[in-house]
């Protein structure tokens, strides 16, 4: 039976429920598309309590996290946040995550719901002999997450600290709504928006209906996709998985090869010498069929890779799809998608597929 959030009973009547890494979970409200263009023009709220929360703690936490983790975890500073992965030896992707430094010896990892138990066992084989404490509070605690242009404005009405000078990737506590939140400034849509987490369940239809009534829309798992494919976000199982390293997914920046060791680096190092093999890159479709995974991509009549996401972009006005290619073709080449027998033409674009002075979270600067 499909676990559920501590939200599941504000929304069970009211949205198209599917199941999602073994919860039950809202695909869409009013509609996925008017539930994305409502994350990029206003405001919308997620719930993400399914996502896995851990607690690290212990003397040797830094020592078991910087030897796991692809980001350097020892030059964090209080409240800081980081986007980080974790990878096998080969190199591959265990799981995409963020950690935040809460305070000397304590970290909280969040990662994907789909790889709680893996994770979980990666950590604790990892941490055999150190000094260290995992405390899944998954369960014990939810997670909403308010994303848009104007989310710093709705949580300000319901909120009792100032969010609006808080930076992107940190962290502050603060009540919400009357609930006692850890809030960060971070998403998975692209835009400037927060995520909240806390362990007052009690106060977690308080929280919903706040949110909701400072002017936050309800929005489900299907524009979240939508969101992410436009703003060009690996996702795990699609982009990312045990086979794939950061330099194919173009996730290097999460990588700090500065370190002297960790999980992996050795594999990074070797395929960085090569410079080759395949790339993760963005199409942007001529129209409005969509490339889905596992189609072919074509470049002048040759077989060069699949695609692993697409969607129809509301934001965009045309279909966007993401893929490996090898090798890959430049910004600006033209390439086409087998979608089901029939050659769909596209371009190759940098991403995010928007124009981010436009939209996404780096207009804030404007």
């Amino acid at each position: 039976m499909a676990k559920k959030t501590p939200f599941y009973d504000l929304y069970a009547g009211c949205s198209q429920i599917v199941e999602f890494a073994g919860f039950d979970m809202p695909m869409a409200f009013e509609g996925i598309i008017p539930e994305a263009l409502a994350a990029r023009r206003g405001c919308t709220a997620f719930d993400v309590s399914h996502m896995g929360r851990v607690i690290v703690s212990g003397g040797d936490a830094v020592l078991l996290l910087n030897r796991i983790m692809t980001a350097d975890v020892a030059a964090l500073e209080p409240m800081q946040a980081k986007y980080s992965l974790m990878l096998n030896e080969q190199g591959g992707v265990i799981d995409d995550l963020i950690i935040y430094y809460l305070e000397p010896g304590r970290y909280l990892i969040v990662w994907n719901a789909s790889n709680r138990s893996k994770n979980l066992d990666w950590l604790s084989r990892n941490a055999e002999g150190l000094s260290v404490e995992a405390l899944d509070i998954s369960d014990s605690t939810f997670m909403l997450a308010v994303q848009g242009p104007l989310s710093a404005e709705v949580l300000g009405r319901v909120s009792e600290g100032d969010l609006r000078s808080l930076r992107r990737y940190r962290a502050s506590r603060c009540r919400i709504a009357g609930a006692d939140c850890l809030v960060s400034r971070t998403g998975y849509t692209g835009e400037d928006g927060f995520e909240l987490i806390s362990h007052d369940l009690d106060r977690a239809a308080a929280l919903w209906h706040g949110v909701h009534e400072s002017g936050a829309a309800p929005a489900g798992l299907g524009a979240r996709d939508v969101l992410r494919i436009e703003a060009g976000l690996c996702l795990y199982g699609k982009e990312l998985d045990e086979s794939r390293t950061p330099i194919e997914a173009g996730l290097c920046f999460a990588v700090g090869m500065s370190k002297p060791s960790f999980i992996g680096r050795g594999a990074l190092a070797a395929m960085a010498r090569q410079g080759t093999g395949e790339r993760l890159v963005g199409m942007r479709m001529d129209g409005r069929i969509i490339p889905r995974e596992g189609q072919r991509i074509l470049h002048k009549g040759n077989d060069i890779g699949r695609v692993t996401s697409g969607t129809f972009s509301p934001t965009m006005g045309s279909s966007v799809a993401m893929g490996y290619a090898s090798p890959p073709p430049g910004v600006g080449e033209r390439v086409q998608a087998d979608v089901r027998g029939r050659m769909v033409g596209g371009t190759i674009v940098a991403m995010p597929f928007y124009d981010p002075s436009v939209y996404g979270w780096k207009r804030i600067r404007r």
